[in-house]
């Protein structure tokens, strides 16, 4: 039976990641109206930076390796 605290931490953690992923769709999708060669240098620091946030949230038990997976894939595949 699980415990209301895990009942919480598990919701805030799916929030956590819904959250994530529409920041990453929408950093995608301004990054790719735009064909600067400028913005396509901060769509590689983005993409960096998502991945690294990514994985510091499955390294602390936010996110599991399918769900860290799963946000990796739609970050790198766009």
């Amino acid at each position: 039976m699980e415990s209301y605290i895990y009942k919480i931490g598990k919701k805030n953690a799916d929030d956590i990641k819904d959250m994530i992923s529409v920041i990453i769709d929408r950093c995608d999708s301004k990054v790719a109206r735009s064909g600067s060669s400028e913005n396509i240098e901060r769509k590689s620091i983005t993409i960096s930076d998502e991945l690294i946030k990514l994985k510091e949230l499955q390294e602390n038990g936010i996110l599991t390796e399918e769900e860290f997976l799963l946000q990796k894939n739609k970050i790198l595949n766009g």
